[in-house]
């Protein structure tokens, strides 16, 4: 290889601003999607200077194209064309990143109506906002070694930000409501209300008005399918009322909204649901939502609205009460790094970098099969969100899909161990603050991570009114005990047939209270057999429950739920939040109906 070539390593950010400022969905896809832009800003910079990209590994014009479906991480590898000066080649790239920013900010001010926004205040955060971070290493030894000094060196400057006051007053200013960082500069916020891209009272910041309204650019297929967790709370509810002609008549009756200029409704046709009126809300089905909006809006006395919540109520007589839960996603390969050390040649990298990229497109499709949205997918990062029936069933196929690509690419490039895959995942109430659900999403995935030693999933249950809940384990048997996706599911198998009771895991966390925490199995021909006082009174417990419902305990049943298995705690964990899995899949099933002896 020709020893005038260098190396180039980019980073571009910052990642949590773009990213975690976020109080609707469409924040946090927005924020994801926008970084990927100015990241491929910064790849189509390289290309079109003759660099050969490793990361993203793309030749493809089109591919590189603004809004093109090319997802491109926030760290960027490339090798510079032969006696270049890469020096000159950053501060191009550098250039290309600022200039793409500050061209999509003006053209987001430019459809704002005049006096909208404090004008100075908004182009002066524009110009104080982004990261740029990058070094070159020239190619004088073997690639794997240049690579790793590259790495050092991008590691060390990113250590070094700079940190400068800001270039306006901000004193007694009200702060953007997305992070509290920087100033609010709406003057006049009825135009953005009216468009749906802002709440009464809520405040933004320069990037928080280029997350509401630079999405309308947006090809409308990439934008995210929901507005809210609250939307996506209800879809296993409206999924069941597909299946119920009854409660599909009691919507027919619902009033007309039109008779309510004062509200301000989203746009028609944004409903999957050809049962649900015209322009209807979804999460107007959630009692709080509804009660959200009469408080919002004084419509308590409005004869219109009465009509409609009576008619809710009396669908809500019929089906029971939707469930107010939703899941968030996070999901990570484990040992990158190492795997990339693995790598002694820059074929071999830019093999591995399509892999990669396969797997993250793969997602804009795999997610949505499961009802969920994809917030971010780029290399071996994942971001979703999922509605509760289909998100452990997502989870699982996201991981297979993982470990699918990464079998192919190891064989390709000749590396002896796969990668593997964790997920976090946060099942959280519809009004949890979003910034928070994410959080405790990125928390289990550091759960995942650490304490289950990777190559795991992880579960927080956060119950309002309730403490949270964590479980974790591996994708994997342990020995004699199954995969957690396993078990889980056999667990949502047992409740739905009513062959476990709602109480039993409440019931076990007593039990380890008593007797202790510990427990011991054997098998013995095919037999499982208790080893202690704590696992006697375990399968006691989870045989009679069966018994009483009338089902038929089999020791294959019982070999998947306890074989393993040490601690009692971690096990009613596991019993509880499969039982909040059984029963809003029974929601989605229409699972009224059964009880209601209606065929």
């Amino acid at each position: 290889m020709d020893t005038t070539r260098h190396l180039i390593s980019i980073a571009v950010g910052p990642v949590q601003e773009f990213i975690a400022s976020a109080r609707k969905l469409r924040d946090l896809w927005y924020g994801s999607d926008l970084l990927s832009e100015l990241s491929k800003a910064v790849v189509r910079s390289l290309h079109e200077q003759g660099c050969e990209l490793i990361f993203p590994a793309v030749n493809d014009k089109e591919a590189l194209k603004e809004n093109s479906n090319l997802i491109v991480a926030n760290k960027i590898l490339a090798m510079a064309p032969a006696d270049a000066v890469p020096e000159v080649i950053l501060s191009r790239a550098k250039q290309d990143y600022f200039q793409f920013w500050q061209d999509l900010c003006s053209q987001v001010r430019g459809r704002l109506p005049a006096g909208c926004i404090d004008g100075t205040l908004y182009d002066a955060q524009v110009k104080d906002f982004g990261e740029f971070y990058g070094v070159w290493v020239k190619m004088n030894g073997s690639y794997k070694s240049t690579r790793s000094r590259t790495e050092q060196l991008l590691a060390g400057r990113k250590s070094l930000r700079e940190f400068n006051a800001p270039t306006w007053p901000g004193a007694g200013k009200a702060k953007s409501s997305l992070d509290g960082i920087r100033e609010n500069v709406i003057v006049e916020a009825e135009h953005l209300e009216q468009q749906h891209l802002l709440k009464k009272g809520e405040k933004l910041d320069a990037l928080g008005i280029v997350k509401r309204k630079g999405i309308s650019e947006k090809p409308r297929s990439d934008r995210p399918q929901f507005e809210s967790l609250s939307q996506v709370a209800a879809q296993p509810y409206l999924a069941g009322l597909e299946n119920d002609t009854k409660a599909q008549e009691i919507i027919r009756t619902f009033p007309d909204l039109s008779s309510l200029p004062s509200l301000n409704l989203p746009p028609q046709g944004q409903t999957n649901y050809q049962f649900l009126p015209r322009g209807f809300p979804e999460e107007w089905l959630l009692p709080a939502c509804l009660a959200e909006m009469e408080r919002e809006n004084g419509l308590a006395n409005d004869p219109t609205w009465k009509r409609l919540t009576e008619k809710i109520h009396k669908l809500h007589k019929h089906t029971g009460k939707p469930q107010s839960y939703a899941c968030l996603l996070v999901g990570d390969g484990d040992h990158m790094g190492v795997t990339l050390n693995a790598l002694d040649n820059l074929e071999a990298h830019k093999r591995f970098s399509s892999a990669l990229d396969r797997f993250a497109r793969s997602m804009q499709t795999l997610v949505p099969e499961y009802g969920g949205g994809l917030i971010y997918s780029g290399g071996d990062d994942v971001m979703a969100y999922l509605p509760l029936h289909k998100a452990l069933a997502c989870a699982t196929a996201i991981q297979q899909r993982f470990a699918d690509t990464m079998t192919e690419a190891c064989r390709e490039t000749g590396i002896t161990a796969a990668p593997t895959f964790s997920i976090g995942m946060a099942i959280v109430h519809h009004h949890m603050p979003l910034h928070s659900a994410l959080e405790l999403a990125r928390r289990a995935e550091t759960t995942a991570k650490n304490q289950g030693d990777r190559n795991s999933l992880a579960i927080i249950q956060a119950k309002r009114g309730g403490s949270e809940q964590l479980i974790h384990g591996k994708w994997e048997a342990k020995g004699k005990l199954a995969p957690i996706q396993t078990r889980l599911q056999a667990m949502v198998n047992l409740y739905e047939r009513g062959g476990l009771s709602s109480r039993l895991g409440y019931q076990l966390r007593r039990i380890a209270l008593q007797t202790g925490e510990s427990m011991e199995w054997r098998i013995i021909d095919g037999v499982i057999v208790p080893g202690n006082a704590t696992a006697a009174e375990t399968l006691r417990m989870v045989a009679r429950k069966r018994q009483q419902s009338g089902e038929s305990i089999t020791e294959e049943d019982k070999i998947t739920l306890l074989a393993g298995r040490t601690n009692l705690r971690g096990f009613a964990d596991e019993l509880v939040i499969a039982h909040q899995f059984a029963g809003v899949i029974g929601l989605a099933q229409a699972g009224w109906l059964k009880k209601e002896g209606i065929q």
